[in-house]
């Protein structure tokens, strides 16, 4: 009887038009009684556009988005610049309400927040027509001294074309408090069924080789592997190739070659009167490298720079003994049994 009512009939009538407007299949009876407002409407979905651009255009540039005051942030001076050159931007920050420009912080925030996710869904989507995936996790805490828990895909792209290409992807950030292999086990699960990735179709996982991760017993592996038979564990290639390299670092001819040549590097380096000494005895114009102590690419390029002009380093040393700075020459001065000299 309530189906057959008219106040049924009204109800429904009303939330299929409410839905086909919202899905843009038919117009509201505002845009068709007004040209003016379909004129409007349209120029602020050119304004919005421009507004999203920029936003994915600091994402991509990995540009930070605020500045000392919101005035002089980034994303402001980026919007001020497009304006000149966009008109419907222009008029969309000109005659439209503060409270409606689409540009304050939190309004930033959402719109990154839907790029994300439309980023992750796609991602997602990939990995499911792929059908079998891998995961990669790693725990870690931030500058802020923050426990996270990174989470990826890996999996292969069959492409139209009928090649087929391998993808590792970065799919979320998971903020925990443990960091337990129960813990961290649960929060995987967890996002892999917020993913709507179907954890049956997990072929292989990567981790790296900490007791709560790597464990045989009750780390992140065992758990999944005793859950699900198909996913094989396998220790990070990355992280024991970083074990390796700490080791060899360690061996008593080799860590003293490390800690001398990056004094050096150091010594050149900070001073621009001793870059320029070396810049005069290098022609190829070749800077010399710093170490960073968690990039171990890096170390093969310094040392690989100071092997290639090892020459001019020493000729570098040996003018700067001689010189008039005498806090120079005190540091440059070599001790017995220096292994650069």
């Amino acid at each position: 009887m309530h189906k057959k009512s008219p106040d049924h009939s009204n109800a429904m009538t009303k939330a299929d038009k409410f839905m086909k407007i919202c899905q843009n299949q038919e117009k509201s009876v505002v845009e068709f009684g007004s040209n003016a407002y379909r004129n409007k409407v349209e120029k602020n979905k050119k304004a919005l556009t421009s507004i999203v651009k920029t936003i994915v255009l600091l994402g991509k540039q990995n540009i930070a988005f605020r500045g000392k005051t919101e005035e002089k942030s980034n994303f402001r001076a980026l919007i001020n610049y497009r304006a000149e050159v966009d008109s419907d931007l222009h008029d969309h920050l000109a005659n439209s309400l503060k409270h409606a420009q689409y540009l304050s912080p939190s309004i930033q925030n959402e719109f990154i927040h839907i790029c994300g996710n439309q980023i992750s869904d796609s991602i997602v989507h990939r990995s499911q027509d792929a059908r079998y995936f891998s995961i990669l996790a790693d725990e870690f805490a931030d500058v802020s001294n923050t426990e996270q828990f990174a989470f990826c895909l890996r999996y292969i792209e069959r492409q139209s074309c009928g090649k087929h290409v391998l993808h590792e992807d970065f799919l979320s950030f998971v903020q925990t408090t443990e960091t337990t292999g129960e813990t961290l086990h649960q929060l995987l699960l967890d996002e892999i069924h917020k993913h709507n990735l179907n954890p049956n179709f997990i072929v292989g996982q990567g981790y790296d080789g900490t007791g709560n991760m790597s464990g045989c017993h009750r780390g992140v592996q065992a758990r999944f592997s005793a859950e699900f038979p198909n996913a094989k564990y396998i220790h990070c290639r990355n992280h024991r190739l970083n074990l390796a390299i700490c080791h060899s670092c360690r061996v008593a001819f080799v860590q003293p070659m490390f800690t001398v040549v990056g004094d050096v590097l150091f010594f050149i380096t900070s001073s621009p009167k001793r870059l320029g000494v070396y810049s005069s005895h290098n022609d190829d114009g070749e800077a010399l490298k710093k170490f960073c102590p968690t990039r171990w690419s890096q170390h093969s390029e310094s040392i690989t720079a100071f092997y290639t002009h090892f020459k001019s380093i020493l000729e570098t040393l040996t003018d700067l003994q001689v010189g008039t700075d005498t806090k120079t020459v005190h540091s440059v001065k070599p001790s017995k049994g220096c292994p650069v000299f």
